[in-house]
């Protein structure tokens, strides 16, 4: 959660001086008011009102003035700037008019206002320092949401430039036409697009983002690719995007880029230097004054931030014992005593935060123990009572570390003598030094000993190794016993050792040796001190202290004996107030230099213990120690008299702030500052500088900002449900401003606040935060509205990702606050979310056509021709704005069934408007109207949610009567067309047939076409359509055949019977018609009802059919007149007939056979070249072949009883060659061309053959049987 739980505090109306004048509150750049520094308890007023108060209380407006100030980075809220300048004004006017008064200098005002800003920033910086040295209620951030580089307008610019080049071929990215084709559609859809203009304005778009839609729309081409062998799809989307990665680089240097996105997420690295530099920049604090104010409080000295903090909690708690608290004002009169009870549980709650924090070094990032540290809870929980320590509390472990370097003074041994030397700690490990020759005693060996006792003793002894057999023990020499403590100096030393008695004492043994005694954690400080006091340490006398911090707020001062591991006497040290003091403490306090020691006392209600040192210095350190320990809020300050040697280095610190104007900074009270506001304006700041950085944050606090926040909060008191009130009330005046908030941000602040107004039963609300609940549910009510509305512009294509989701489920709470969803209660929000959905279709319809009759260009076109232009190009947007609606916010609307489906049919009964008025206004008998009927049809029939809808069915009832009209007029036009074209026909073949056919063929087709592209979407009256057509391209068909047919016959009817006859080319076109014709009758008349076709198209087929069959009847009885014909000539070679002798006396040759073989052979060609319909030329030619057969049969058979004259013989044997040759190259079949009756015909011709034989010497050719 953004915003996290901390105690409860408000602040008063306003803020007063130290001379008792109110000041305004708001305030410009960089602060939220100038009174930042006036104590709380300082509120009375004036009976007589000097410039400055009078000018204040004009400025300080009413309770709600103070939130109203907190504004974008500290500047003031839309309107504030004149209400202030009327403000400034009227306080101008009201000085002016009184008597003796001059009109104050505005710019002196300025100045001093300017001044007051930047105090109040510093005080301000001085708590979030201390917060950040030494955190101990909030952890750090572990679900730090991943934010990606934010996308500048300069940014988008420079992106589409590297594409527009890319696209150009200005760069050297090698690319298939499949990803520039990937390119180019992402360049016109998104980056082109006005919405990701506006969402880059708002500072919601990030590089992330505009990757994501190219990864998205790449994978939607992808799938549509065929497969290549060996190429995944995987890899050519990996290989696609790394393309684009170079495109959206360009030029730039990558490791600039990775500089630029190292140098932003330090923001993630919660170091205190980084925290620093960070809140520096917020509060616009100079490098210096940080410096001097970091010294001034010490921050580097963890003691003293802790003893910081115990301070401040001791004087809250006295505040809430004394009743000193700021007095709220609250909604109900009986939550001023539950207000007392919510800060004592934040005390306590603050204390135990203290108590489980370990300690070590405290980092930014420490992780509190769940448990308690050393002392019991009850410790925690019970404050009327003193808590108990036990011995045990104050347990530490010491290490010492002894180093002996060397020995002097044992001349008097041999120098082949081998010394060693033994230490122990009484009671612990005897170590050893190695051995060593006399004459050079050095070791420099170190024993390492591990004590609980603050004065442990220390033994070290001298040896030489005895040689004698008869002894079995080495000889000592010499031994020193020592007393270390935790202040000794680890610089090595000489000592003198204890001879053995029976040594003389003239031989001085020396040895030097270094002790280290490190200091537990626990231990603050050590030391001997004069001590008596009244419940504790009764006698005064001088004892060894130790000062020890059990946990972080419990302190122990305990006196030691020597040797021991457990206190002698010890005290807790809270309640205790320690002070310099001059006077001896009383006439039983008697040494014998009293009056060289240096005095110090500690006093509490019902004790007082006196102290001693002497050492001023060591004095100092102790009241240091102390005084940190203790918590007491009164500073011990030494009289003039004495030295302050010690503390030379921390005087000059405070000279140094002190002569920079900063000390009252570093020693004000944070009781005395009205921290709601302070936090306020530090959480406005911080958000300013989070939504100027380089991340589309959406409002989001870095994790650096958010834990000084939360630490920040829960240290001072801040009232929780003012801290997220006030900071929805800023995100949502940044929101007004254009800027992209996350909507899941405020929802997480105002579902605490919901929480908290549910349960004012047992929570306090002031006034001031009731006022700004209903502020901040009316804002967020027009917010969301806002936003749910106009959807498809604040969130183009879905981005920020779930920004839209979380804008729902947000108004989803404001309308259901008590948490519970009833069924009425769905049910109302459902009926508000149709209606935003219908606002939603009216603003996005209100944005197409605006957009469409900006960018409308055809000035040369008619009124109604541009209406026409324009609908189809609204009718376009529309669809696309609802698919894309469908892909990309399908998931969020999918929750309120129909919801999708309602905006869609309120977008095109809104469409339906200007469609029916750009109808209306074109002229009777124009069709262009129908790609509008098309267009939507198609997108309609593929929704099955708008299929067959009320907008669907306006589409059919507007389009039904011109389809109608239509299809009249083309069927009266196409009728006319007919008749005036067969009138002028040429019958030159075009394409399939003639002019006129192909023509109809034509007409007939695309009014096919326009039926089957129309689709019609009610079943009853597309059939009624289909059928019509049908029936239409069936009589149209009809009446082409019928005139087509007329003319074969009156064209066969013309020609001359003659034995060279030649069919006229007319005639094969004539049948090409009807070929023609007959091919595209299933396309033209092939609909089909019931599993059947129509009747028509059956009649209308077996016509064509029909007329083919007399086309070719017609054809082989014209052609067969030649052959009949020639016969007839035969016939006048019959024996027995008078014209028999006079032919055969002119001697005839085989002209006759040959003109008739060749005019055979050129309409056989002719019908083959132009024909081309094989059904209708194969049984053309078989049936003509035959019917030839037919009749030379019938002839030969009438002459059987007479015999042929040779000349007919040879030339019934010339036409049977001729024909077999012929017609086999035509692809007349075999079993027809050797038939029976042509076996008859070879037979006959045989048998006459050898009945004149004499023919055969003349040169006539016999017909060979077998063939």
């Amino acid at each position: 959660m953004q915003v996290p739980s901390s105690s409860d505090e408000d602040s008063e109306p306003g803020e007063l001086s130290d001379n008792g004048s109110q000041h305004s509150t708001s305030g410009g750049p960089g602060s939220v008011g100038s009174a930042s520094l006036a104590p709380n308890n300082a509120r009375r007023v004036s009976s007589t009102p000097s410039v400055s108060s009078l000018g204040g209380q004009l400025t300080a407006g009413s309770n709600g003035s103070r939130r109203q100030s907190i504004n974008n980075g500290g500047g003031n809220t839309p309107g504030s700037s004149s209400t202030s300048a009327s403000m400034a004004a009227a306080a101008v006017a009201v000085v002016g008019t009184m008597p003796g008064v001059s009109p104050p200098d505005l710019s002196i005002t300025s100045a001093n206002e300017d001044e007051e800003k930047r105090k109040e920033l510093l005080q301000m910086y001085v708590f979030v320092l201390r917060c950040i040295a030494y955190p101990f209620n909030s952890t750090h951030p572990s679900d730090i949401p991943r934010r990606y580089i934010k996308v500048t307008r300069t940014n988008l610019e420079t992106i589409r430039q590297r594409f527009r080049s890319f696209l150009n071929g200005d760069t050297q990215i090698v690319a298939d036409e499949a990803f520039i084709l990937s390119v180019e559609s992402y360049c016109d859809i998104f980056l082109s697009s006005d919405r990701i203009t506006n969402l880059v304005k708002s500072g919601g778009c990030s590089s992330h983002d505009l990757r994501e839609l190219f990864r998205n729309s790449i994978e939607k081409r992808v799938r549509c690719l065929p497969d290549v062998e060996g190429v995944s799809r995987e890899t050519v989307i990996s290989s696609w995007l790394a393309k684009y990665d170079a495109i959206y680089r360009g030029d730039e240097d990558p490791r600039r880029s990775n500089a630029r996105i190292n140098a932003a997420n330090m923001d993630l690295y919660l170091s205190k230097d980084h925290l620093y530099d960070l809140f520096q920049g917020i509060l616009d604090v100079p490098k210096y004054e940080h410096q001097i104010l970091y010294n001034a409080c010490q921050l580097d000295n963890s003691d003293e931030q802790a003893a910081q903090i115990r301070r401040e909690l001791d004087a809250l708690r006295h505040a809430i014992e004394n009743n000193s608290l700021p007095q709220l004002e609250f909604t109900k009169n009986e939550m001023k005593l539950r207000y007392k009870e919510e800060r004592w549980n934040a005390y306590k709650q603050l204390k135990e935060n203290l108590e489980k924090l370990p300690l070590s070094k405290v980092n930014p990032d420490h992780k509190p123990k769940k448990g308690g540290h050393i002392i019991n809870a009850s410790m925690l929980m019970n404050e009327d009572s003193e808590s108990t320590l036990t011995k045990s509390d104050t347990a530490l472990t010491f290490t010492l570390e002894v180093i002996i370097h060397e020995v002097q003074g044992i001349s008097f041994l041999q120098p082949h003598k081998i010394v060693y030397c033994t230490m122990e700690i009484e009671g612990g490990e005897k170590l050893r030094t190695d051995a060593a020759l006399a004459d050079k005693p050095k070791w420099r060996t170190q024993g390492d000993f591990k004590s609980n006792q603050p004065l442990p003793v220390l033994k070290i002894k001298l040896y030489t190794e005895n040689s004698s057999l008869i002894s079995l023990d080495d000889k000592e020499l010499g031994r020193l016993v020592l007393y270390p403590n935790s202040n000794w100096l680890e610089t090595p030393d000489n000592y003198v050792m204890t001879p053995k008695h029976h040594q003389s004492n003239n031989d001085k043994i020396k040895i030097k040796i270094g002790v280290k005694m490190d200091k537990p954690q626990g231990m603050k400080k050590c030391g001997y001190l004069y001590c008596m006091g009244q419940s504790h340490w009764k006698k005064w006398k001088k004892r060894f202290f130790v000062l020890i911090q059990v946990s972080q707020y419990t302190f122990a001062l305990c006196s030691y004996h020597t040797k021991k591991s457990d206190p002698q006497e010890m005290i807790q040290v809270d309640g205790y107030t320690v002070d310099y003091t001059d006077s001896p403490p009383d006439e039983n306090c008697k040494s014998e230099n009293k009056a060289e020691l240096f005095h110090f006392k500690g006093v509490k209600e019902g004790d007082w213990i006196y102290f001693a040192s002497a050492d001023e210095n060591d004095r100092q350190l102790w009241i240091q120690k102390l005084y940190q320990a203790t918590g007491q809020t009164h500073k011990p300050i030494p009289h003039n008299s004495v030295s302050i040697s010690l503390s030379s280095g921390k005087t000059t610190e405070r000279s140094r702030a002190r002569k920079h104007g900063m000390e009252d900074f570093v020693q004000a009270n944070p009781l005395d500052f009205d921290h709601n506001r302070l936090f306020a304006q530090l959480q406005s700041l911080s958000l300013e500088k989070r939504l100027n950085d380089n991340y589309t944050s959406l409002g989001w606090l870095s994790p650096g900002q958010k834990f000084l926040l939360d630490e920040f909060s829960s240290r001072y008191g801040v009232r929780n449900c003012y801290r997220h009130l006030s900071y929805i009330d800023e995100l949502l005046t940044y929101a007004d401003k254009g800027q992209m908030i996350d909507a899941t941000l405020i929802q997480y602040s105002y579902m605490h606040c919901i929480s908290h107004f549910k349960n004012s039963g047992s929570v306090t609300i002031t006034v001031d935060e009731k006022e700004m609940y209903d502020d901040i549910n009316s804002k967020l009510q027009t917010w969301l509205t806002k936003n749910i509305t106009n959807f498809w512009n604040y969130y183009p294509f879905g981005k920020p990702d779930g920004a839209l989701k979380a804008t729902v489920q947000l108004f989803e709470k404001l309308k259901m606050d008590d948490g519970r969803k009833t069924e009425n209660q769905q049910k109302e929000f459902a009926a508000e979310m149709k209606k935003l959905m219908e606002i939603a279709a009216l603003e996005n319809y209100t944005s197409l056509s605006s957009y469409v009759q900006a960018s409308a260009t055809n000035g040369s076109a008619t009124d109604y021709e541009k209406k026409l232009e324009e609908v189809l190009v609204l009718a376009e947007s529309c669809r696309d704005l609802l698919r894309m609606t469908e892909e990309y916010y399908d998931d969020i609307w999918s929750k309120f069934p129909g919801l999708l489906n309602y905006h869609s049919e309120v977008l095109w009964s809104l469409f339906s408007v200007d469609m029916d008025d750009a109808i209306k206004a074109q002229p009777e008998d124009t069709w262009n109207c129908f790609m509008l009927f098309q267009l939507l049809n198609d997108y309609l029939k593929s929704e099955p949610n708008l299929r067959n809808g009320k907008f669907h069915k306006h589409l059919r009832v507007l389009f039904a009567p011109k389809v109608i009209r239509y299809i009249d007029l083309m069927e009266s036009s196409i009728a006319l067309s007919i008749n005036v074209n067969f009138q002028k026909e040429t019958w030159i073949h075009v394409e399939g047939g003639n002019a006129a056919s192909e023509d109809l063929l034509y007409k007939l087709g695309k009014l096919q076409q326009f039926v089957s592209y129309l689709s019609w979407p009610d079943e009853v009256f597309g059939k009624h359509l289909t059928q019509r057509i049908n029936l239409m391209a069936a009589d149209m068909i009809g009446s082409c055949v019928k005139r087509t047919s007329d003319f074969f016959e009156t064209k066969l009817k013309r020609k001359r019977r003659n034995i060279d006859y030649l069919l006229p080319p007319e005639i094969c076109v004539a049948i090409n018609v009807v070929v023609s014709c007959l091919k595209q009758l299933p396309e033209l008349c092939g609909g089909e009802v019931d599993g059947g076709q129509h009747h028509y198209h059956t009649d209308i087929n077996t016509y064509l059919n029909d007329t083919l069959v007399m086309f070719r009847n017609q054809l082989i009885e014209k052609l067969n007149a030649a052959i009949e014909a020639v016969l007839s000539k035969l016939s006048n070679y019959d024996e027995g007939t008078i014209t028999a002798s006079l032919f055969s006396w002119m001697k005839p040759g085989d002209e006759l056979a040959t003109n008739y073989i060749k005019s055979v052979g050129r309409n056989l060609k002719m019908l083959s070249d132009k024909i081309i319909y094989e059904k209708f030329m194969g049984p053309l030619f078989c049936c003509w072949y035959e019917k030839i057969l037919y009749l030379i049969n019938e002839w030969l058979t009438d002459r059987l009883d007479v015999s042929l004259h040779p000349y007919q013989i040879s030339t019934i044997s010339l036409l049977m060659q001729g024909l077999t040759e012929y017609f086999e190259g035509v692809g007349v079949p075999e079993s027809i061309m050797k038939n029976h009756l042509y076996h008859s015909i070879s037979t006959h011709i045989q048998i006459e053959q050898g009945s004149n034989r004499d023919a055969d010497n003349q040169g006539n050719t016999v017909i060979d049987s077998s063939t």
